[in-house]
């Protein structure tokens, strides 16, 4: 197939030089939207306060003082303020005061000084990088958002570059390269993983970074229905995030990536702070064969296509990804599991690839801490089946470790993961052990 370049990179590049013009808009908006400052003229006079000193009683209150604008840039501490149209939950109310300009960080760093050679999924590095993101956060207006993510965990990357519009509840417009709504692991936010990490089969089923460029109708921050649901409706290309490979010409619908995510969450309506949330993902595309005589030039284009390299590369092929998650959380205890299951049929008729995975996510808080320093702990199992036709190939993996949190944007983890698996040359049952120590700094 021809090969092209992506025609939404003019039309965001354009949005993100409209910033400098827009900002006195959202002082004004800002203005009209923040919450008033609070009410003092009924307040009742100091007990020692002088006949002069107390307001007469037929004076004119005067009228409260005008919030302050909102600054034009702030530093963050910790999670973005703002919330990241791909995840849920939100990070905040829209009704919150906001700088116009956000700038944000997160780094991780990934030690393992030990680790079995043979099993699935295993480190291959004793010393990782494994996120070193900036993001830049912008509200030209009260209802623009604009995201630019950049990583550098390797060469620099674009991660994000889109914008929203949320002038309508229900109803907001997000467009640009952003990460795609595809199950309950993806769409978390790196700070907010409880493991520092995603099962493995997350990634295998998905895409490089899970980031497309298209455009998504999503609820706003609140959900539908007084937070009960939430939904977000893609449509990308399909390539991926643009320069990681050549894309691909999409010369049909189906060969658009089409994504769609519900969320139906009755926490709320349980108790206060609880989230009791079920989610379910679908997603769709048609790929064209790839030459696969090249077959690391193959794996770099497929490395920006559903399922990646879990499908017959060598055969034009639909897709279809879907899965199920449901959350809980409420005060110290977090628990999350997740479904998947991924599809590939070549359209030629040929027996489809088939692959499953499921997890297990559990972490406590404990109530007490030392010195200031919280202690969370942090269990996950996950089994993966990369192909379901084939036997031997599935494994488990079963991890446990502790977060140590001495303040917000600082977090200490050592966890051990254990990995049950068939020996590939002699098919025995055999088990791989790891330890991996991590350390993350985010503002």
């Amino acid at each position: 197939m021809m090969h092209v370049t992506n025609p939404l990179l003019p039309t965001l590049l354009a949005a993100l030089l409209l910033w400098p013009t827009l900002s006195s808009a959202q002082t004004a908006d800002a203005d009209t939207d923040a919450p008033a400052a609070a009410d003092v003229q009924d307040a009742a006079p100091a007990p020692d306060a002088t006949p002069e000193q107390a307001p007469a009683p037929d004076a004119a209150p005067e009228p409260p003082a005008a919030p302050p604008a909102p600054p034009l840039l702030g530093v963050g501490q910790g999670l973005p303020v703002s919330t990241d149209p791909g995840m849920y939950p939100p990070l905040r109310s829209p009704a919150d005061p906001r700088p116009l300009m956000e700038l944000h960080g997160f780094t991780a760093l990934w030690v393992v000084p030990h680790t079995n050679d043979d099993a699935p999924q295993r480190s291959t590095e004793t010393f990782r990088l494994r996120w070193a993101i900036l993001r830049f956060d912008a509200h030209p207006t009260r209802n623009l958002h604009v995201v630019t993510r950049l990583g550098f965990m390797t060469d620099p990357v674009l991660l994000d570059a889109s914008v929203t519009w949320s002038e309508l509840a229900p109803l907001n417009v997000t467009f640009g390269q952003f990460r795609m709504p595809v199950g309950a692991a993806a769409t978390t936010l790196a700070p907010q993983l409880v493991m520092l990490d995603r099962p493995g089969y997350v990634y295998s089923m998905t895409k490089a970074t899970f980031r497309d460029v298209g455009v998504m109708l999503h609820s706003g921050n609140g959900g539908l229905a007084n937070g009960l649901l939430h939904y977000r409706l893609a449509v990308a290309s399909g390539n991926g995030r643009v320069t990681i490979a050549e894309p691909l010409r999409a010369e049909t619908a189906q060969d658009l990536m089409w994504t769609g995510r519900v969320i139906v969450d009755a926490g709320p309506r349980i108790a206060p702070g609880t989230r009791l949330a079920l989610g379910g993902t679908m997603a769709f595309t048609r790929d064209p064969a790839l030459d696969i005589t090249d077959l690391p030039a193959a794996r770099r284009t497929a490395a920006n296509l559903l399922g990646r390299t879990w499908v017959p590369l060598g055969q034009e092929r639909d897709t279809l990804l879907s899965g199920a998650d449901v959350t809980f959380s409420q005060g110290p205890v977090w628990v999350q599991a997740e479904w998947m299951r991924l599809n590939s049929a070549p359209t030629s008729g040929a027996d489809p690839r088939r692959s499953m995975g499921t997890s297990l996510e559990l972490a406590y808080k404990l109530p007490w801490t030392v010195n200031d320093t919280a202690f969370q702990l942090a269990a996950r199992g996950e089994r993966t089946d990369p192909d379901l036709d084939t036997d031997d190939d599935d494994f488990t993996v079963a991890a446990f470790g502790v977060n140590v949190l001495p303040s917000s944007p600082i977090r200490v983890s050592a966890f051990g993961q254990a990995t049950f698996y068939a020996d590939p040359v002699t098919g025995d049952a055999s088990v791989g052990s790891e330890v991996q120590l991590r350390g993350t700094l985010a503002f």
